[in-house]
Formats: C-alpha cells, structure tokens, sequence
C-alpha cells in the first residue's frame, strides 16, 4: 500500500527543468604601445529552474541564481576585485486566465575592494500585479506595485515604492482610459523625501456621424522635502482634438484642437545660517487653440488653411500669438519622355502672424521638378539615376525676403549574382540663400558596398562611404570631410574542423574639419583617425564552448592591443 502511495506521488510531481552555465574570460590590453596595461579575470556562473505547481495552468514558478568574481588590475590603478552575486525568483497564479497574478522578488549584492576602500551595495526589489479582463474583452482593470531598496555602504540606503492604477473600458461608441501611479523616494539617513501622484483620463468617442473626437485630462503633482529645501510642482491640463469629414466623401478633412495648462511651482529654502526663509511661488497659465481644414478639388490640386492662437499668462507678462495661413498645391501626374519619367510640383502659402510679437506677412512659392530613369546595363546589373531642381522664394512684407536654389543629383549601380553583391551609390546636392544672410551648402557622398561568397564556408564583405561637405555663411567657410570602411572576412570550418569559425574584421574612420574666414587669416585644422582590427576565433564542442579574441586599436596616435580568452560550459535543460 505504501508503494502505491509513493509510486503515485511521483507520477503527479511536477517536473523541474534545470540549466545553467559556468564561463571565465580573461582580457588583457595594452596602452601606448606596452607603457601601461590593464588585465580582467572574470569567472561567473549561473543556474536557473523553472517549473509549475500542480498543473501548468494553475501556477508557474522559476528562478535563477548568479555568482561572479572580476579581478581587475592596472600598472598606474589599484587592484579592485569586485564580487556579484545576484537571485530572483519568479511566480505566476492562473497565467492564462483572466485574472492572473504575478509576484517576483529580486535580490543582488555587490561587494568592491579594492586598496584604497572597500564598498557594499544591496538592493532588492519586489513587485506584485494583479490584472483582471472582463469576459467580452471590453474591460480590462491592472493593479501594480513595486518595492525597491538600495542599501550602499557609502552614501546610505534608499526605499522607492510605486504603486500603478489602470483601467480600460470600450463600449460600442466610446473608449475610456484611467490611470493612477503614486511615487515615493526616500532616504533614511538624510530624511529626504520625493513624491509624486499622477492621474491621467483619455476618452475616444466617435459616436457622432463622421465625427472623432479624444479628450485628454491629466493632474500630476511633485512634492520633495530635502534637509534644508522643499518644492512642490503641479501641473493640470486639458486637451482635446476633433476631426470631421462630410458624409460620403474623402477630399475634405476639418480638424480642431483645445489644449489648456496651468502650471504651478512653490519652493521654500530653510538654512539654519540665515535668520529668514526663503519662499517663492509662480504660477503659469497656456491657451493654445488650432484649426485646420484640407480640401482636394481633384486628384492633382490640394488647398489648405490653418489658423493658430496662443495665449500664455504669467505673474510677470501676458502674451498673445496668433498666425493664419491659406496654402495650395498643384502636383500633375509623371510625365514619360524620352529621357525618363519628369516630374514637377507647385506650392504657394500665404501666412499672416500678429500679437505680442513682431507683426509680419510673408509669401511662399516653391517649384520643383525632377528626372529619374532606370537604365538596365546587363542581366543582373542596374544604373538609377535622379535629378532634382527647386526654387523657393520666401517674400516678406515687413521683412527682408529671401530665395533659395536647390540641385541635386543622385546615381547608384547595383549587380547581383549567386555569389557576389555590389552596390555603388554617388549623391550631390547644392543649395543656395540669399537673403538676410547668403548661405550655400555642397555635400559630395560616394557609398560603396558588396559581398562575395568564395565558397560556404568563406566570404567577403565591405562597406566603404566616403563624404565631403562644404557650407558658407556670409563670409565663414567650413570644410567638413567623413571617410570610414569597414572589411569582414568569414571563414567557417577552419581548417576542415568542425565547429571551428574564424572572423576578422576592419575598421577605419577619419574625420577632419577645416574653417576659415575669408576676411581674416584665421584658420583651424581638427583630424581625427580610428583604427581598430578585430580577430575571434570560436569552437563549439557539445556544450562546451571557447573564444579566442586578438584586437588591435589605433585611436588618434595612441596604440592599443587587446586580447580575450573565454570559456563556456552550459549544463541542464536548455
């Protein structure tokens, strides 16, 4: 009878799944050419299980456990070693249902040490959510909450709580959201304290025909309370957003938005030093009101218009902006010539801006046009090319105008085939402004790029960009020039061996900047060259897995050399 008993018990008990790891790496690095090094010896290892209580979908358990050890020591540092060790454990009650509760508890300690001082640093956080879905799916209800404590031998211990309030609610016309979170930082040893409540509601309703509307009314409030300074920030603000489109149609569009702000900041200084505190208060107030409205009067001829006010009210100054602006746009359909597919646009708007600021009309028009055509050299190769000229000029009744030319000229080549992949990509704009100041810009951009596949074991890969930019302001001129690159070789297999890989990588990068000022013989020179080299050479066997790293770093003169060596060994239910 007792055999039975105990044969049964094993076959209802739940299975455990157990993995893990064990690694050491160590790293070497040389400075300025052998003059100083730094080594780092690093052993860690970890286990993790996980498994469930009666049935899987009843409750779900799992946790893990991290130990680590790091001894770093540098020829011009002190010896630090520094240990970690870190745990967790994690429970889910009913996780597929529609109630499920989750709760974990984290728990890691840091130990440092080093020739000068030794520091202990704890924390452990806990976190509980309990979540609730209605049946229909409309209505969904989350309740969070947090703990952390951080206890550090050298500046004191700290306790946050945080406490998360949700809803969600859809009926057949509307969708209310509601969110409540309470914050609360303190430390024990100071006395200081910071709060902070924030309450949030959104509604969508589109119960009216054709008509959306989304209103959004949040309350927030920051309370701190330090040794000889306290503040209190709150804010309250309330938006909303309309969008309308006539009955059966989609060439108008009417959109409208209110957005109200009051912002509200105390603080008072206390030093034992003054005989009288200190206190200031200062209140904000914001009005910003927008309307828009598009209207297509067909395929190719677009008219808009927007009006925009904003009122803001301190204890200081009240002021008033308000800008109106009517615009239309006419784009055609692409033109087929013989030299490619042309392309041309027309924008004109017209914008009035008044209020407590400078009073000002102005008058927009751009035109623009382009060429592009695609031109098929062989089977698998492909030549694109683009060219694009726009005008813009920028009238202004109160002001000085301004007018600006723009070119550009872009051209890429592609090739592909079973084993090779290039692409070659030339880009060159030029714009020019006179106005109030004359500004020109160049940029020249070349990209080449491409993979080649030896074999499957072997390939090839590189990317190389090279760039020039020039810029003008009045009578400053910057020279501005990028070349980087970066060469991947892959070989699998290495030397017929299983499981053995081997990657080197290069990379380059040079940046150097040149400014002078035509009128004056000053001038400035900044070159800046990187260099890295970076060798891996990796074998798996099993579970049992190794690395061997050779790098080599060039960073603005300075030489450094880096070596890597790390060995792994996974154990368990992977």
């Amino acid at each position: 009878m007792l055999l039975m008993m105990t044969n049964s018990l094993e076959l209802n008990a739940s299975p455990v799944r157990v993995w893990g790891d064990i690694s050491s790496v160590y790293r070497s690095r040389d400075f300025d050419r052998g003059e100083s090094q730094v080594t780092e010896w690093l052993n860690l290892a970890s286990i993790n299980a996980s498994s469930y209580i009666w049935q899987p979908w009843f409750a779900l358990i799992n946790g893990g456990l991290t130990y680590s050890v790091d001894d770093f020591n540098a020829s011009d540092q002190p010896s630090v070693k520094d240990k970690f060790i870190t745990g967790n454990i994690q429970f889910d009650l009913f996780p597929g249902s529609r109630f499920p509760f989750s709760a974990y508890v984290n728990r890691s300690r840091n130990e440092l040490d080093d020739d000068l001082f030794a520091r202990d640093i704890s924390n452990t956080e806990l976190g509980l959510t309990q979540q609730y879905r209605s049946l229909s799916g409309r209505h969904h209800y989350r309740t969070t909450y947090k703990r952390n404590v951080l206890d550090d031998s050298s500046i004191g211990n700290f306790i946050s709580d945080s406490l998360q309030l949700s809803s969600s609610n859809q009926s057949e016309n509307q969708v209310l959201h509601a969110e409540a979170q309470y914050d609360r930082v303190s430390s024990e040893i100071a006395g200081d304290e910071a709060i902070s409540l924030a309450l949030t509601g959104r509604q969508s309703y589109d119960g009216f025909e054709y008509i959306n509307i989304e209103n959004l009314v949040s309350s927030s409030s920051i309370h701190n309370d330090f040794d000889t300074r306290s503040s209190e920030i709150q804010t309250n603000q309330f938006s909303s957003l309309m969008s309308w489109s006539p009955a059966g149609r989609d060439d108008m569009n009417f959109t409208a938005s209110l957005r109200l702000l009051k912002l509200q900041f105390n603080s008072e200084f206390d030093d034992n030093s003054f005989s009288a505190n200190t206190a200031t208060q200062q209140e904000n107030y914001s009005l910003n009101i927008n309307q828009g409205l598009n209207y297509s009067i067909s395929d190719h001829v677009l008219i808009s218009e927007s009006i925009n006010g904003l009122y803001t009210r301190s204890q200081t100054q009240d002021f008033f902006t308000g800008n109106e602006t009517v615009g239309i746009s006419y784009t055609p359909a692409s033109i087929d010539t013989i030299l490619g597919y042309y392309h041309w646009s027309f924008v004109s708007s017209l914008n009035n801006q008044h209020g407590d600021v400078e009073t000002d009309q102005s008058l927009t028009n751009q035109f623009s046009h382009s060429l592009s055509e695609n031109f098929a050299l062989a089977e698998n190769s492909l030549l694109q090319a683009d060219i694009t000229q726009s005008f813009l000029a920028d009238y202004r009744f109160e002001n000085e105008s301004a007018e600006t030319l723009d070119h550009s000229l872009s051209v890429s080549w592609t090739e592909s085939s079973t084993r090779a992949n290039s692409v070659v990509r030339f880009l060159f704009t030029d714009s020019n402004t006179q106005g109030v100041e004359d500004r020109s810009f160049q940029l020249f951009n070349l990209q080449l790029s491409g993979q080649y596949r030896f074999n499957r074991f072997s390939s090839l890969s590189a990317n190389l960009t090279f760039q020039r930019t020039n810029q003008q302001i009045d009578q400053q001129h910057t020279v501005h020039r990028v070349n980087n690159g970066q060469l991947d070789f892959t070989r699998k297999r290495l030397f017929q061996i299983p499981r053995l890989n081997f990657r080197s990588e290069l990379q380059f990068s040079q940046q150097q900047s040149e400014s002078e000022r035509i009128i004056s013989t000053f001038s400035s020179d900044e070159t800046e060259h990187d260099i890295s080299w970076e060798n891996n050479l990796d074998y798996m066997i099993g579970r049992f897995e190794s690395r061997l790293s050779l790098d080599f770093i060039k960073n603005d003169g300075q030489y450094d050399r880096l070596i890597k060596i790390q060995f792994t060994r996974s154990f368990g239910d992977l």
